[in-house]
């Protein structure tokens, strides 16, 4: 059996395309989540904002 670990992306060295598409990806994913209730809307907005943050997708950001 190896010991091998998935590798975790490295946002920083992401173009803007890829960064904006993988947020997009896993909002939609969190958002399946809250509709079908495995997650609370508060749940949900502390993960929203995480990956905010990780990914710097903040409104003054998107249009630079």
């Amino acid at each position: 059996m190896s010991n091998s670990k998935k590798q975790t992306p490295d946002i920083s060295k992401m173009d803007k395309n890829e960064k904006l598409i993988r947020y997009s990806m896993q909002l939609g994913m969190l958002r399946t989540l809250l509709n079908a209730n495995e997650l609370t809307e508060k749940e949900y907005n502390t993960v929203r904002m995480s990956l905010m943050r990780d990914y710097n997708m903040y409104p003054h950001t998107l249009w630079d």
